[in-house]
């Protein structure tokens, strides 16, 4: 006897979940399970409710666990980061696909903490749009201004990176930061008004101006304290 769409619906999120909860027990790693079209929690592991703090049995959303500053960022891209996989599937149905971002997340002590979250597509539909999206998160080791990355396991030299100045995912070369932005967040860091570093760097203030508008671009800010904040953490200056 066949199974009903419905039941087997329920049982394919099933499986999901069981795997899920293995990948995270084999892998010692916070796992969750969310729907690719609404962004709702499906699953959260053990090791995930420990690490933010939260009980089995409690409703939870990333707006709870997520840094003020990354919810306004995440918000903004995330459509494009599902516009893009979609686009990348109907390519390609069976691409293996990954998703980095790296945010700041708020752990069980009240602390906010960078973890590299990375997350793949799963489970498609019969035009082959994701279903569901199975996620990890890990501790950041390395760090470089690949905040919000798309890549493809067929394809890792053909990465992907979110640019705010196009609100779109582009190649590296869209968002690499050039010579004269370091130099500028650097005389910025050392106090330097804008006049000042018109002078040093022999620019125009408009032209500086340009420059400033895509350094808050490109490292998903908006002031230069903000700028030299995250280029310092990246290891940029």
């Amino acid at each position: 006897m066949r199974k009903s769409k419905k039941n087997k619906a329920k049982d394919d999120l099933n499986e999901l979940v069981r795997f899920t909860k293995l990948f995270s027990y084999i892998l010692d790693k916070p796992y969750i399970l969310l729907d690719f079209q609404t962004d709702s929690i499906i699953y959260t592991t053990e090791a995930f409710n420990k690490l933010i703090g939260v009980g089995p049995e409690e409703k939870i959303s990333f707006e709870m666990f997520l840094h003020p500053e990354d919810k306004k960022i995440i918000h903004q891209i995330h459509q494009s980061t599902k516009d893009q996989l979609i686009e990348i599937f109907r390519m390609n149905h069976y691409a293996t696909v990954y998703v980095v971002y790296e945010i700041r997340m708020k752990t069980a002590d009240g602390t906010y903490k960078y973890v590299r979250c990375n997350y793949r597509p799963v489970h498609f539909d019969q035009n082959g749009i994701p279903m569901y999206d199975i996620f990890y998160f890990s501790e950041m080791v390395d760090r470089g201004l690949e905040r919000f990355v798309i890549y493809s396991i067929e394809e890792t030299e053909n990465k992907l990176y979110y640019s705010s100045i196009k609100n779109k995912f582009v190649t590296y070369d869209k968002i690499e930061i050039k010579p004269v932005e370091i130099e500028i967040m650097k005389l910025a860091a050392m106090g330097n008004k804008e006049s000042q570093i018109c002078k040093k760097v022999n620019i125009s203030i408009n032209l500086l101006r340009y420059y400033k508008k895509n350094i808050y671009f490109k490292f998903h800010v908006s002031t230069m304290a903000e700028a030299v904040s995250t280029a310092l953490f990246y290891k940029i200056l």
